[in-house]
């Protein structure tokens, strides 16, 4: 059995908490994607995973849960990806369609009814699945190999949207 223990405030220094949590014997950490709840501030995912990763060299790395209303799928796959790189393999990523409407709402987002959540975040885990399985999707000019050419046509549209939207482009 494998054992987890989570970074949960804001206030506490991933590094120094990564080490002391590794020290301890700890099989694995985490970081949970909130930005808060209730009065309660969350660190960074991103920023708190690659720092805990840096500054540990045993245990799994892993994000509980990236909130899927939070962060797109090219970004998630982006940033999983360089996890990693950075971890050496120790990085595993969870994904959550987002539970938080409170959060949701106060972060001046719509916070969707339960069948539209579900429907984006199987949507996001096929595109994080693609990314992350079939490198030449990355590329956009060649077919994907796991898909049907009409999927993968869509999935590659939708992911160079996705970029261009991020870099401010229009097409």
């Amino acid at each position: 059995m494998r054992h987890t223990v989570n970074l949960l405030h804001a206030g506490d220094d991933p590094i120094e908490w990564a080490r002391r949590r590794e020290d301890e014997g700890w099989d694995a950490i985490s970081v949970a994607d909130h930005v808060f709840t209730g009065t309660h501030q969350y660190p960074h995912v991103w920023v708190s995973a690659t720092a805990m990763a840096m500054a540990t060299s045993r245990m799994r790395i892993s994000t509980a849960f990236v909130n899927n209303l939070f962060r797109g799928p090219v970004e998630v796959a982006h940033a999983a990806l360089q996890l990693a790189v950075i971890s050496n393999g120790r990085f595993e990523l969870g994904l959550g369609a987002g539970w938080a409407s409170d959060e949701v709402r106060g972060s001046g987002l719509r916070y969707p009814d339960p069948s539209e959540r579900a429907g984006r975040f199987a949507e996001s885990a096929a595109i994080i699945r693609a990314l992350l399985h079939d490198p030449p999707i990355l590329l956009m000019d060649e077919p994907t190999r796991s898909l049907d050419p009409a999927a993968s046509r869509s999935l590659r549209r939708f992911v160079k949207e996705e970029l261009n939207q991020a870099s401010g482009k229009t097409e």
